[in-house]
């Protein structure tokens, strides 16, 4: 017997934990965790990290007064590269400039497996800098998240051998000073998109594990939530919209839907709708676009889309089914809930008595 709901109540923020069983509601929760993560290991250990990205434009403004000058730095930096005043101390070895000792940064994590992962990342699109990178060894262990960072710069022995003091670079890195300061602040944000995108990779096999033993508890291995409003949700899926837009425009339980949508009507299968074909991912109404179907096919429509998507036995969550329909497609639809309701855990929010009275029965 599925579970009905007269008036109304939004499941939204009470079904909230079952997200993880939809592609786009795990997808968003790790995200949620990764962006979570690396805010407070940002703000945790902020000093070290600016350090490391004045470092890494003090190298750059180096490199390229030495090439604009055409000199070889293979011959300059290895008499000068401890006198040189960066914010963090390099060294030099095997014609590679690295940092004289690598930053460790670390914060708290609620997860106690452990996992680790290393990671190059390329500076030359923030730098101009060919050959240039910070490589990163990320550990996940005892409830904390710790990363282990260095600068790497592999120098070309090409130019002139030419002198230079470590007083002429140590006067060119107080000049430019503002301006690495500038860059290191616009910077930040493309390396906190790096490594937002590391701690996923890593708590992803994590978070698979999560998910598994939530369906197995629950009994199910998949949710959909599926929103009134229908029509405005498969007009859309049918726009231009960007997912950032969509994101921007529309309610998460919403945007679940949405997705939804484009993945079922690649495979679309009718249920509830009639005349509606599915032509190369594009769904038909009498032979026209679905986009010019009144508002009941279309709501229809939506609902057989996100079926279509589903897999395994499911938590369906479905608001007011008898939206803009006839007291007789109503009747017809109120037999294929039941039918649903056999093989999936059905929830119906609806205004309807009639519904209420036989999906209870």
């Amino acid at each position: 017997m599925c579970k009905v709901i007269y008036g109304y109540d939004d499941l939204s923020e009470k079904l909230r934990e079952y997200y993880i069983l939809d592609p786009t509601g795990f997808t968003n929760y790790k995200k949620r965790i990764a962006f979570d993560l690396n805010f407070k290991l940002q703000r945790k250990n902020s000093e070290k990290l600016r350090n490391l990205y004045f470092t890494i434009f003090e190298i750059s403004t180096i490199m390229r007064e030495l090439n604009f000058r055409m000199i070889n730095p293979n011959y300059v930096i290895p008499s000068i590269i401890n006198k040189i005043n960066t914010t963090l101390p390099l060294s030099w070895r095997n014609n590679e400039i690295t940092l004289k000792e690598p930053i460790e940064i670390e914060t708290e994590t609620s997860f106690d497996e452990k996992t680790e992962s290393s990671i190059i990342i390329d500076l030359f699109e923030l730098t101009g800098i060919k050959n240039f990178q910070i490589k990163a060894k990320v550990e996940l262990a005892e409830r904390k998240l710790k990363a282990k960072l260095d600068i790497s710069l592999k120098i070309e022995s090409k130019g002139i051998s030419k002198s230079v003091s470590d007083e002429e670079i140590n006067k060119l890195l107080q000049v430019t000073s503002r301006e690495v300061n500038q860059k290191s602040l616009i910077s930040q944000s493309q390396l906190d998109e790096i490594g937002e995108n590391l701690i996923e990779s890593m708590i992803e096999p994590i978070l698979l594990r999560e998910r598994e033993e939530f369906e197995r508890k629950a009994g199910f291995n998949d949710f959909i939530y599926i929103p009134s409003d229908r029509a405005l949700l498969l007009n859309a899926s049918e726009s231009a919209l960007s997912n950032e837009e969509i994101a921007q425009l529309f309610s998460e339980k919403c945007v679940l839907t949405i997705n939804r949508i484009k993945e079922g009507i690649k495979n679309f299968k009718p249920f509830f709708s009639e005349d509606i074909k599915n032509e190369n991912g594009v769904l038909y109404w009498k032979n026209e676009s679905i986009t010019k179907a009144p508002p009941s096919v279309k709501s229809l429509a939506v609902i057989d889309s996100v079926l279509s998507s589903i897999k395994g036995k499911t938590l369906i969550v479905i608001e007011y089914p008898e939206e803009y329909l006839t007291e007789e497609e109503i009747d017809k639809v109120t037999r294929l809930l039941k039918k649903l309701d056999e093989e999936h855990e059905l929830i119906i929010i609806t205004g309807n008595k009639k519904i209420k009275e036989a999906c209870e029965k």
